[in-house]
C-alpha cells in the first residue's frame, strides 16, 4: 500500500482538508487531475517547519505505508525554497531557505528523513512559485535528484501558481488540493489577476500543476530531463564538441554532447567527470561530482567566437577554445 500526500507550510496560501481523496474520483489520478480537483490525493498535511515534515512523513510510512507522491507547498523564488515557512512575504535571506547551498548543511537531516518516507520510485512535487525558473532552478533540481533524492522524479516550476481555493462543502474552512499552472511571471502580477480571472472562470483555462504542466522543470538523477524554459541564445551546433579550457593555472578539456550531458577532463587524467548544460538565457552548465555545499555554475555569454571567456558562480573566471 502506498498514498499521495499534499503537505503544506503554515504560510502557504490556503488550508487542505486532511481528508484529501476526492469523493467518487474512481480511477482518476496524477497527473491529469479534472476540472473538480486534483484527484489522487489521499491526505493533507500541515507541518510547522522542514523537521516536522519530516517527523510527520516518517509517521505516515509507519501508518499508511510508503509514499508514491509527495507535493510540498510554500513560497519560492529561483533556487529557493521556504521549506520551513519562515518568510511569506519575500526572499531576502537565502540562508534560511531550503538551496543549494544549504540542502547538504541546515536541511541534511529533514531531507533525509523525507526519502526514508518515500517509494523508490516516488515523485516529489514543490509547489513554490518561481522555485525552478532558470539556471539556479535547474542547479536546484539537479544537485537535490543527484543527492538526496537520487532515484526519484523531483519537480519545480518556472512561473507562478495559483491556488484555486476549492473551499469544501458543508461550512469546511478547508479546501481541496491543488494548484494551476500559469504562465505569470511575478507574485504581482499573479495576485492582482488571481481573483478576476478565478471569478470570470479563466483560471480553469490552466492545467493543473504536475510533472506534465507547461511550466513543469522535471530532474531525476541530477539531469534536466524536462525543460520547459526557451533554448534560444546558444544553438546546440555552436557547443557542441571538445574546447580546450583555461582556469587560472588549471588547463584541461570540457566536451560538450547534443544531448545535453557535458564532461571535463584533466590533462592529466582520463577520467570523465559528468554534468549537464542548459542554453537559457546564455548557456550554463555545472557537473555532478561538485560537492552539494561548493557547487560550481559555468555561464558562457555572447558573442559567439572561438575563443570565449565566462564566469563561474559563485567566484572564478575561465577561458575556452572550441578544437573542433
Amino acid at each position: 500500500m502506498s498514498i499521495a500526500v499534499w503537505a503544506y507550510s503554515k504560510t502557504a496560501p490556503t488550508k487542505v482538508c486532511e481528508d484529501a481523496k476526492l469523493p467518487n474520483a474512481g480511477q482518476l489520478a496524477y497527473p491529469f487531475g479534472t476540472d473538480r480537483g486534483q484527484a489522487g490525493w489521499d491526505l493533507g498535511l500541515l507541518y510547522e517547519h522542514a523537521i516536522d515534515l519530516g517527523t510527520k512523513l516518517m509517521a505516515i510510512k509507519t501508518e499508511k505505508g510508503f509514499i508514491r507522491r509527495l507535493a510540498i507547498n510554500s513560497h519560492g523564488d529561483p533556487g529557493l525554497f521556504d521549506i520551513d515557512g519562515t518568510n511569506a512575504a519575500t526572499m531576502r535571506e537565502p540562508d534560511k531557505f531550503l538551496s543549494v547551498r544549504t540542502m547538504g548543511s541546515t536541511y541534511n537531516t529533514p531531507l533525509g528523513m523525507i526519502k526514508m518516507s518515500l517509494l523508490p520510485t516516488a515523485t516529489v512535487l514543490f509547489m513554490g512559485c518561481n522555485l525552478g525558473r532558470g539556471e539556479r532552478g535547474s542547479e536546484f533540481l539537479r544537485t537535490l535528484s543527484q543527492t538526496f533524492f537520487r532515484g526519484l522524479t523531483v519537480v519545480a516550476f518556472t512561473t507562478i501558481g495559483v491556488s484555486m481555493h476549492q473551499f469544501r462543502g458543508g461550512g469546511s474552512f478547508c479546501t481541496e488540493p491543488g494548484m494551476r499552472d500559469t504562465d505569470f511571471e511575478s507574485a504581482a502580477e499573479g495576485g492582482a489577476n488571481e481573483d478576476q480571472r478565478y471569478q470570470g472562470g479563466q483560471l480553469f483555462q490552466y492545467p493543473w500543476a504536475s510533472e506534465t504542466s507547461p511550466h513543469a522543470k522535471v530532474a531525476k538523477d541530477g539531469l534536466i530531463v524536462k525543460d520547459p524554459e526557451p533554448s534560444t541564445v546558444f544553438g546546440v551546433e555552436y557547443i557542441v564538441g571538445k574546447w580546450d579550457v583555461e582556469i587560472g593555472a588549471w588547463k584541461g578539456v570540457f566536451v560538450f554532447e547534443s544531448s545535453h550531458t557535458v564532461y571535463w577532463m584533466d590533462l592529466a587524467s582520463p577520467r570523465k567527470h559528468q554534468g549537464s548544460w542548459s542554453t537559457f538565457d546564455g548557456l550554463s552548465w555545472s557537473f555532478a561530482d561538485d560537492a552539494p555545499g561548493f557547487k560550481r555554475t559555468f555561464t558562457l555569454s555572447p558573442p559567439l567566437k572561438p575563443v570565449v571567456t565566462g564566469s563561474i558562480y559563485p567566484s572564478g573566471f575561465f577561458k575556452m577554445l572550441k578544437r573542433d
